[in-house]
């Protein structure tokens, strides 16, 4: 998200790993960090900072790898999910019932983001979804160094 919009300040880091890497990931973060896992994360901690890294496990997020592009992230250049596969991600997580009503509005509020900066990206988001993202966009901003939709380097489908 925060290659492609402003970023907002949190206090974790989602990442996704190559399906063939997950058991080299687990035995390399427990020998160095606090680890746990659940159905559809490996969460590691170090004890010394607030930063949460989490790995995702789910395995429809991992076709997301061929698909990323290298973009520059607070000053590093990591590659970084396609806007589109986050539409389709944030409107997974938006829809799942398991998470906090709090965690489905962030969701919700990132969709809005993404579509100030791709518009095109709408239609990818289904209704009543869509009606609550799009109540969420901010009117562009003249002054503003948001990426242009054609700035994104990565595959459109």
């Amino acid at each position: 998200m925060n290659a492609y919009v402003a970023p907002v300040v949190t206090e974790d880091l989602d990442i996704v790993v190559a399906t063939d890497d997950l058991q080299l990931v687990r035995r390399l973060a427990s020998a160095h960090f606090r680890t746990a896992e659940f159905p559809d994360s490996l969460n590691i901690y170090d004890p010394g900072s607030r930063l949460q890294v989490q790995v995702q496990l789910e395995q429809r997020l991992t076709a997301m790898l061929t698909r990323a592009t290298a973009q520059e992230v607070l000053g590093l250049v990591l590659p970084v999910a396609a806007p589109e596969d986050l539409v389709e991600a944030k409107v997974a997580a938006a829809g799942d019932p398991r998470r906090p009503p709090s965690k489905r509005m962030k969701d919700i509020l990132d969709l809005a983001r993404l579509v100030g900066a791709f518009p095109s990206l709408a239609e990818r988001i289904p209704e009543p979804l869509r009606a609550q993202v799009l109540a969420g966009v901010d009117p562009p901003d003249e002054g503003s160094s948001r990426p242009s939709p054609d700035s994104h380097q990565g595959p459109r489908s």
